[in-house]
């Protein structure tokens, strides 16, 4: 007979054997051992749910300043409606931040510069408005 067979229907034996003879002691063995499973495994999802409670509050409070610095743009922008000039105020405004990356090509004049323009709103979907995709680079020609 393999071992591990005998092994195997060797401590199953015992173990009904002992469920037999001694019901009760067995009945609260097993019981006391699924009840300190179940705090394990109770306290593990308090701990789950504390971390996501927490995250939700994160996720929460990013959409309020999002909403807030959209409302915020959308205010200035009715403000300033008649552009004129661009003026360091204006920049400072509607524009948190512009990269203007060196050409692939030095002295190149057909190559184009990389220019990002980050917007004093963040966001990091795509979207497009008349013509303008906002959210992702774009290449601008450098004249």
């Amino acid at each position: 007979m393999n071992f591990k067979t005998y092994t195997k229907s060797y401590m199953l034996k015992k173990v009904t054997t002992y469920a037999r003879e001694h019901s009760e002691e067995f009945f609260n063995i097993a019981m006391n051992n699924g009840e300190k499973e179940a705090k394990d495994q109770f306290k593990d999802s308090e701990k789950l749910h504390d971390e996501y409670e927490s995250r939700i509050k994160q996720l929460e409070s990013v959409i309020k300043l999002s909403e807030k610095y959209i409302r915020d743009f959308i205010t200035n922008a009715k403000k300033n409606v008649n552009i004129t000039k661009v003026t360091p105020k204006l920049l400072r405004t509607f524009i948190k931040r512009i990269e203007v990356y060196e050409k692939p090509e030095k002295y190149s004049r057909t190559c184009t510069n990389r220019i990002t323009i980050d917007f004093t709103f963040t966001t990091t979907n795509a979207f497009e408005v008349d013509g303008i995709i906002i959210g992702t680079e774009k290449l601008i020609n450098a004249a």
